[in-house]
């Protein structure tokens, strides 16, 4: 469980990162590669945007250069991953999403790419946990990739059902407990017959 920070500074938190997103589609003939103070960055509308991780990825990925090889070239051959990259970014172009934050660039997606906002889920979801009746916020956070909310309730209970989530996992439990607990009675039964004359080659059958 991550233990996370207030509704309100998640409120605060998310409405910052808000405003200092920006995003843009680009053809990738229009995107260029550097290493900048020993960091992959991408070059674009006249911008450099220090590419973190996820987005290195997702670059590596869609040029189709091995992670392991970009990660070795980074560290002993830097301008060659930028080379690479370059080079299959250009030989096969394309129109790219291209994310970024604070001047990073945090994603390098499909122009295609559905965006959700964590502003658009916080709107959504908080009204909705605000009106349960005892509700318990336990933990919050936004990061570069996601954002979480967990809560819990001990007022909202509900039937199991066949054909529910986690039927079969309680019907495995249900079954389980039994068999156990029949152990259990085999074994008295039999240490019972131990303990009686001729007890035990009675019970062998």
């Amino acid at each position: 469980m991550r233990s996370g920070i207030s509704l309100q500074e998640l409120a605060a938190k998310i409405e910052s990162n808000r405003d200092a997103k920006h995003d843009f589609t680009a053809d990738t003939r229009q995107l260029e590669v550097g290493v900048i103070e020993h960091r992959p960055t991408l070059l674009a509308q006249g911008q450099a945007y220090p590419l973190m991780p996820v987005a290195l990825r997702q670059l590596a990925a869609y040029t189709g250069v091995p992670s392991q090889y970009l990660d070795r070239m980074l560290e002993r051959a830097p301008q060659l991953a930028a080379e690479n990259l370059n080079e299959w970014l250009h030989l096969d172009p394309s129109r790219r999403l291209v994310r970024t934050m604070r001047g990073n660039a945090r994603a390098l997606l499909s122009d295609r790419y559905q965006r959700i906002e964590n502003e658009e889920i916080a709107e959504t979801v908080l009204p909705i946990l605000a009106d349960v009746p005892g509700i318990e916020v336990v933990s919050t956070e936004v990061t570069d990739r996601r954002l979480y909310i967990q809560a819990v309730t001990s007022r909202i209970q509900g039937e199991v059902k066949v054909g529910d989530p986690h039927w079969r996992r309680r019907r495995l439990e249900r079954n389980l407990s039994r068999r156990h607990a029949a152990g259990r009675r085999s074994r008295r039964a039999a240490k019972s017959a131990r303990h009686r004359p001729g007890g035990a080659e009675r019970s062998a059958f």
